[in-house]
């Protein structure tokens, strides 16, 4: 594990586009000598394990594996999030795009997205998906669900939804 740097871990374009440039603008001069050193390191260590893929999932990450990828190395973005609405996102990526083999879109909407954006890319579309029968707490598990939730318990005829994600 090589920990991306804290002063980039928060940085993203989700904001406003505004404030982000100006957010990376006042604070570039002070962490780009941070990420090329990850960049170097993470390059140094990819070259050591001499990987057949790189497999990166999230918009800095895509950036990250297409500047530290090893040149035989094929790169795969997981793309999860809509590049078309992320101005800054979308040229960057875009910028690098010819370093990536393909990229798997987590819906067919996410990959039209990406196609509009990116039309030289390759998309392929894989949905993220639980086996709902293997994963299905059951019935008798919905006060267990109510604990961990700090709800008290609910009447039997209650249905409780859950998601799995990530807000930005």
């Amino acid at each position: 594990v090589i920990p991306l740097p804290a002063a980039w871990q928060s940085m993203g374009d989700s904001q406003s586009v505004m404030q982000t440039l100006l957010c990376s603008a006042l604070s570039a001069p002070f962490h780009s000598w941070q990420l090329l050193a990850y960049v170097r390191r993470l390059r140094t260590r990819l070259d050591a394990l001499q990987p057949d893929i790189v497999h990166s999932n999230g918009m800095k990450a895509h950036l990250i594996g297409a500047w530290s990828k090893p040149a035989d190395t094929r790169l795969i973005w997981h793309v999860h999030d809509y590049v078309g609405r992320r101005r800054l996102g979308r040229r960057l990526l875009r910028a690098v795009s010819s370093r990536a083999t393909a990229a798997v879109a987590v819906s067919r909407s996410v990959a039209a997205d990406l196609q509009r954006s990116l039309p030289r890319l390759r998309v392929v579309t894989v949905a993220n998906f639980v086996d709902a029968r293997h994963f299905c707490p059951g019935e008798a598990a919905g006060v267990l669900l109510d604990e961990q939730a700090g709800l008290l318990p609910a009447a039997t005829d209650v249905v409780r939804l859950g998601l799995v994600a990530t807000y930005a």
